[in-house]
């Protein structure tokens, strides 16, 4: 499956996390609880790159294409 998704309030989401996410030597651990084709997912991982993500989401072949998108995270 190929999807096409922009994200909606990208910006707003990072600078959101930005301005919530302590920085200390934990790694940060996001979850994105409707990841569908990854477009937070990514933006996440581009912008907070030493976090780990959970993505979750309930279409057994939305996962699929999203593991598929996030395979060099």
């Amino acid at each position: 499956m190929i999807a096409h998704h922009i994200p909606v309030m990208k910006a707003e989401v990072l600078r959101y996390l930005a301005k919530t996410v302590v920085r200390t030597e934990q790694t940060p651990l996001f979850i994105d609880g409707c990841a569908g084709f990854g477009g937070h997912s990514v933006a996440i991982l581009d912008f907070f790159p030493s976090s780990k993500l959970l993505c979750i989401d309930r279409d057994p072949s939305v996962r699929e294409a999203l593991t598929t998108r996030l395979k060099d995270y």
